[in-house]
């Protein structure tokens, strides 16, 4: 499951159809099959990427492997119609151009009602725009990144730790 410029080893056959279909949605002019995003994961890559970062389950675990809060700097991302997106612990030395399900360059934790972090809820896949230089955007799960909508990056949620009834790789979650 390492990436390696770019590229992901981790394929499975519903990978293979997610990509097919994403192809055929974009060349009949249909959306792109992650638009709004929805998505899944497979359970193989659901459970590489939940293994690989299970002791981050503790946040202090996290910062101690080199993840940062950005609460003070991003917030914590609500929005009263979409759900939330939790808190992002940022991983600058993986911001690169590699993908690689076990290594996510932000962890996602949801707070509780005191402020205090609650669990891990989320993986964020990001490479930033100046790092990749294909043609087309980075793909993980059988899905293309998106860019932010402010900031110079491409980005994919996963939310392999909490369920979201909206899909497994949208970016807000009603429950959060």
């Amino acid at each position: 499951a390492e990436g390696v410029s770019g590229t992901v080893h981790e394929r499975s056959h519903a990978d293979d159809r997610l990509e097919r279909n994403h192809y055929l949605a974009t060349r009949s002019g249909g959306a792109p099959a992650h638009d709004g995003h929805g998505g899944s994961v497979t359970r193989t890559a659901r459970a590489g990427a939940q293994l690989a970062t299970a002791a981050f389950q503790d946040v202090r675990a996290a910062e101690a492997a080199g993840w940062k809060s950005s609460l003070t700097t991003l917030g914590c991302f609500q929005d009263p119609e979409r759900g939330g997106m939790g808190v992002h612990y940022v991983n600058d030395a993986l911001l690169d151009d590699t993908v690689d399900i076990r290594r996510p360059e932000a962890l996602v934790y949801e707070l509780g009602r005191g402020g205090r972090v609650t669990g891990l809820v989320a993986h964020e896949y990001i490479v930033p725009l100046e790092a990749w230089h294909r043609s087309s955007p980075p793909r993980l799960f059988g899905v293309a990144f998106h860019r932010h909508s402010s900031l110079p990056l491409y980005v994919l949620h996963a939310w392999l730790w909490k369920d979201n009834v909206r899909g497994d790789l949208e970016d807000w979650n009603p429950a959060v």
